[in-house]
């Protein structure tokens, strides 16, 4: 991999440098204001006495008495754990912090919602802070009101801003200085909490729905971050990625159910968005379930282009309710980014050399697979509904055909032992130029209750969402039959720790059993194949495609041709 060349991260100070000294500004009238507001009696109830423009809290408007807009009314539908009503003024999160009972109830709780882009979020704040002061200082005098709302969103502006940049910080050296860590995030994040709830409790009827809304959302996006916060602190394993994840990858990742272990570290690219070029950003394409973008960053040695597919904290697929939910992935944590990793480990243990190079990166405040590019063609271009011809059975280039032959028959072997269930044409890549074979979107497989490699669909059965293997394929390569025979429950067991469940590793157990049973089988019959250019079958005297074409119906070698419906 290219050395990344640094980028140099702004100082802390100087960023909100700008952002203070507005708050100094407004300061002077605010506070004025709050003791003009705080004598000003029943002043919520009345109606501005001057005209007013729209404060531009993403297009929201002051209303009319009639219009108001009761704050009990639109509480939040969460479901999640009640935050203790009561804050302190001073060591502003120390009531939850320093409440065992509580923690112990987040550290179960699933907070599966993103606050995004926080830094944008505080200039879009500061921005509505600098609208309402302005609006409040008028010809016809002060209202005192919007000053107070603009020194209010001032603060609360920076209060997201220190957020953002301590989200930047690595996680402390040890458990004790975690905690102190933690404490400190948890209890800026309280400050812009208790600004915004005396600001929806002082005007709140004076909004407009929609602006009251938005800053209502706000609020439970920063009692998220404080959930997020208290689980980090209280992760089993925090104490052995110390150093190693920075606040935002530890929080991330509890936000996707991932406990903190070493090997969810070591994942971890060095690519990220501080190397990003800005603007490189394009969709590259999408599935049923899942999109992808082409991402480009800059090294010493260049521009590297990398694919970053998101991870998903719940699962949104259907696929329970075709294999049953009692067979199925934990679908509120289905781990997809490792079970990529767990694919890769057996594309390693096989010697097939199928994946692309994984890891993984947090882009736009949201960790994901970032994977090297494929190359070559898709068999089925989803987007035109067409069959990309590959050199698989060409004559004119044998050595060509044989390889790519080969590998789609490694690639089932691979797909029986993880349980692939959307592999499809759209999802692996055949280079024309050199046959090399390469296998995309292996994050759907592992599931705990399929213990047998599955039996194709019938004709006429139904095949979307049904799975993706060719079952029990008709033969196998020699270096993988060496490889595959190799492999032990334990040696299983130990390269799938931390990467899937161990309910999932015991199925992937019993189908690597199986599958090594049907290879013994195809030795006894010959059906090992040394060379895939000379070899024929020794009952049939067919070739390695012929054979295929006759005894393996739902083959790879015929479904990325067109001619079967085995993919």
């Amino acid at each position: 991999m290219a050395s990344i060349e640094g980028v140099n991260q702004q100082n802390h100070a100087s960023l909100l440098s700008p952002v203070k000294s507005g708050i100094k500004k407004i300061g002077a009238t605010f506070n004025r204001a709050v003791a003009r507001y705080k004598a000003t009696k029943h002043f919520h109830q009345q109606a501005p006495t001057h005209p007013q423009r729209s404060v531009h809290m993403r297009g929201a408007k002051m209303v009319s008495p009639q219009n108001h807009v009761n704050p009990t009314a639109l509480s939040s539908k969460s479901n999640s754990t009640q935050l203790p009503q009561r804050q302190k003024v001073s060591g502003e999160g120390a009531a939850l912090y320093k409440n065992i009972k509580y923690r112990r109830l987040v550290s179960r709780e699933r907070v599966t919602a993103q606050f995004e882009q926080p830094q944008q979020v505080s200039r879009n704040i500061m921005n509505a802070a600098w609208s309402a002061h302005y609006q409040g200082k008028t010809p016809w005098g002060e209202n005192h009101a919007l000053l107070v709302k603009g020194g209010k969103l001032g603060q609360i502006s920076i209060n997201i801003s220190l957020h953002s940049q301590a989200l930047k910080q690595p996680l402390s050296a040890n458990k004790g200085e975690i905690e102190q860590q933690g404490r400190q995030v948890i209890d800026n994040l309280q400050k812009g909490i208790n600004e915004l709830r005396q600001l929806l409790c002082q005007q709140g009827r004076m909004m407009h729905p929609t602006e009251y809304q938005q800053l209502n959302r706000l609020l439970q996006s920063l009692h998220n971050e404080q959930k997020l916060m208290l689980q980090v602190m209280d992760d089993p394993g925090v104490s052995s990625v110390a150093g190693s994840l920075d606040l935002t990858q530890a929080m991330e990742l509890k936000r996707l159910g991932y406990d903190l272990t070493p090997t969810m570290v070591k994942h971890f690219s060095s690519f990220n968005d501080s190397h990003l070029i800005r603007g490189s950003d394009q969709k590259f394409g999408s599935g049923a379930i899942h999109s992808v973008t082409k991402l480009q960053f800059q090294t010493t040695t260049g521009v590297v282009e990398k694919i970053f597919k998101g991870d998903d904290p719940f699962d949104p697929c259907p696929f329970d309710s075709i294999i049953g939910a009692e067979n199925y992935l934990d679908k509120s944590k289905p781990r997809f980014a490792t079970r990529n990793f767990a694919a890769a480990k057996f594309d390693n243990l096989l010697g097939t050399g199928l994946m692309p190079e994984m890891e993984l990166t947090v882009h736009d405040g949201q960790v994901g697979v970032l994977m090297d590019v494929a190359k070559g063609v898709k068999p089925y271009d989803q987007s035109t509904n067409q069959i990309n011809w590959t050199p698989v059975e060409d004559d004119s280039q044998p050595q060509k055909a044989a390889k790519i032959q080969e590998q789609l028959n490694s690639a089932e072997w691979l797909d029986g032992i993880c349980a692939q269930q959307d592999r499809h044409p759209g999802n692996l890549f055949i280079d024309p130029e050199d046959g090399k074979v390469t296998l995309i979107d292996n994050d759907m497989g592992f599931y705990p209750g399929l213990h047998q490699v599955r039996t194709p669909s019938k004709p006429g059965g139904v095949r979307r969402f049904a799975g993706s293997t060719a079952g029990l394929p008709s033969v196998i390569d020699a270096k993988v039959y060496e490889k595959l025979m190799s492999i032990t429950p334990a040696q299983i067991h130990q390269q799938m720790d931390g990467l899937i469940t161990r309910e999932e590793a015991e199925s992937t157990v019993s189908r690597v059993k199986e599958l090594q049973s049907h290879a013994s089988r195809l030795a006894s019959n010959g059906r090992v194949i040394e060379n895939w250019q000379q070899w024929k079958d020794p009952s049939t005297g067919l070739n390695a495609a012929q054979f295929q074409r006759h005894y393996a119906p739902d083959s790879y070698l015929l479904s990325v041709q067109g001619q079967s419906g085995g993919l």
